[in-house]
């Protein structure tokens, strides 16, 4: 943190450095300099996608679901093909109850990488929570082919069909209310790889 803010202050008007400091801030907590120093990123560089990309993840932090969207759009827009933040999009969605909306992109995620765990444990969470559990099934089987460490993975697919048997066959069954809705979504979106520039 500390390097971060002398090289803010020796050289103020680079726009990653203000990332640094930032995601420094986020990773003790501290989501309002958090948030301070990724909009400052974004006022120096309205093109760089890194600063959209952190304040979503702060958004999402402090529940501000549509200011996250937002901001992982603006994201998107500036880096079309980037996993993590379609990843994070879709989290944003979900959580505001646009099923639909968060589904498509973990989707549009997918097209880019089909292995991914991450996203399929999310598409999975989505598919569960919107009721289509035969779509949630299969999407928790594929992240655990992906990452056959996923145990987040394993216990809801073990409920879900213990719940539900005929939940991997059936395309009528409703999926059982979630105990926790939202708990688990994998936020991959300040993974070391996408700001690996900032570092």
């Amino acid at each position: 943190l500390e390097v971060g803010l002398l090289l803010c202050n020796l050289s103020p008007e680079n726009p990653r450095y203000p990332l640094i400091v930032a995601k420094a801030h986020m990773e003790q907590g501290n989501l309002t300099e958090s948030e301070r120093f990724f909009k400052s990123s974004v006022k120096l560089s309205p093109t760089l996608s890194e600063g959209y990309k952190g304040l979503g993840s702060v958004y999402l932090r402090q529940k501000e679901y549509e200011k996250a969207t937002k901001a992982f759009e603006k994201a998107l827009d500036l880096e079309k093909r980037d996993i993590p933040t379609l990843n994070s999009l879709g989290m944003s969605y979900i959580k505001q109850g646009l099923f639909d909306e968060g589904i498509k992109r973990y989707l549009m995620a997918l097209a880019i990488d089909n292995q991914d765990p991450r996203v399929l444990f999310n598409l999975g969470l989505a598919y569960e929570e919107k009721g289509t559990l035969s779509a949630a099934v299969d999407s928790f089987r594929r992240a655990i082919a992906a990452d056959p460490s996923m145990e987040k993975a394993k216990r809801q697919l073990e409920r879900i069909l213990s719940e539900s048997p005929n939940a991997a066959s059936d395309l009528t069954q409703t999926a059982p209310t979630p105990k926790n809705p939202h708990q688990d979504f994998e936020d991959v979106s300040l993974d070391p790889l996408t700001l690996k520039k900032s570092s």
